[in-house]
């Protein structure tokens, strides 16, 4: 019985061992979260000569941030959309700021994430539509190491596309990504 609570005990220290330093004030958070999605799509449409459509898509969403007090972080975010079917491509741009607030234990972090971006849409080579976007998520961050965290997000996102002829399209989903953020410690001199 000894021996189980020694081996639970080193277990315990060993998986909440404190991992805040990347936390600091001073210090820079970059990384981001890569997708990339290949799909069928089955519909009717007699407008259309084929019933089937290939669909490709690269979702890259690079961050950095600055951590102006210790466990909160502000930055920029620049996602890069990429999409394509069998008869068209069009590409996303944005850019916003974003906004977290750690709360840590052990090697995990847990924490609220904000960010509002605009960005302008291209289809077949010209701007078709101006685009805002506001999510609001909760993430999961899994230190790896003093420098390397693995994270999940949860969150909500609202876009609209204003297309050239007034028309506005309101979209909105729950996502989920998966990423990689490196921490970058301040040098002290």
């Amino acid at each position: 019985m000894k021996y189980i609570a020694c081996v639970l005990s080193m277990m315990a220290v060993t998986f909440f061992q404190p991992c805040f330093a990347q936390l600091e004030k001073g210090n820079f958070m970059v990384g981001g979260s890569l997708l990339l999605n290949q799909a069928k799509s089955d519909y009717s449409d007699p407008n259309v000569s084929t019933t089937n459509r290939h669909r490709f898509s690269i979702n890259f969403n690079p961050k950095v941030a600055y951590f102006f007090t210790k466990r909160f972080s502000a930055g920029l975010s620049i996602p890069y959309y990429y999409n394509r079917n069998s008869s068209s491509s069009s590409t996303t741009l944005y850019i916003g700021p974003v906004v977290r607030y750690y709360f840590p234990f052990g090697k995990w972090a847990i924490f609220p994430e904000l960010s509002y971006l605009w960005g302008k849409q291209t289809f077949r080579g010209a701007e078709v539509s101006t685009n805002n976007s506001f999510a609001a998520g909760v993430g999961s961050t899994y230190f790896i190491n003093s420098h390397v965290g693995i994270e999940g997000l949860l969150f909500y996102r609202k876009n609209q596309d204003k297309q050239e002829d007034d028309f506005t399209f309101t979209n909105t989903s729950l996502n989920f990504n998966i990423g990689l953020q490196i921490y970058l410690n301040r040098r002290k001199g």
